[in-house]
């Protein structure tokens, strides 16, 4: 299943976005040692590692190729859905937007207002639909 999210695409590689700055920059992750970036990354405006070791640097948005969000929307036990992220254990984490009669009944943690959180198994879900939207 895709992983929802946000994206940068940077000379032709896609990247997860992990966090994203006021109007100028876009923070990507990045495959390869922080002391290799700025020589992968020449346009690099600051680099790091994030809490999870994973490193990270910024980009100026003018040298991305492309900037998108992905939302991935199933039905579960007949009901709409949003997708949250996808584990590798065959679980994923959705987000439930309706009666708390139903979130309840499944195991959901959250309330009706504003909304119900769980992680359920991908062979539940139905009708899973991707949607991609540019940024730039």
């Amino acid at each position: 299943m895709r992983q929802p999210g946000y994206f940068a695409q940077y000379h032709g590689m896609v990247h997860r976005v992990p966090f994203v700055g006021a109007g100028e920059w876009v923070a990507i992750t990045s495959p390869v040692e922080p002391d290799e970036i700025a020589t992968a990354y020449p346009d690099a405006l600051e680099i790091g590692v994030g809490r999870d070791d994973v490193p990270w640097l910024k980009l100026p948005r003018s040298s991305l190729e492309r900037y998108f969000i992905v939302r991935v929307d199933a039905t579960w036990h007949g009901e709409p859905v949003w997708i949250q992220g996808v584990g590798e254990n065959g679980l994923v984490g959705i987000g439930y937007l309706g009666s708390s009669e139903f979130g309840r009944k499944h195991g959901l943690v959250g309330q009706e207002r504003e909304g119900y959180f769980g992680e359920v198994p991908e062979v539940e879900l139905r009708d899973i639909k991707v949607t991609e939207k540019d940024l730039l």
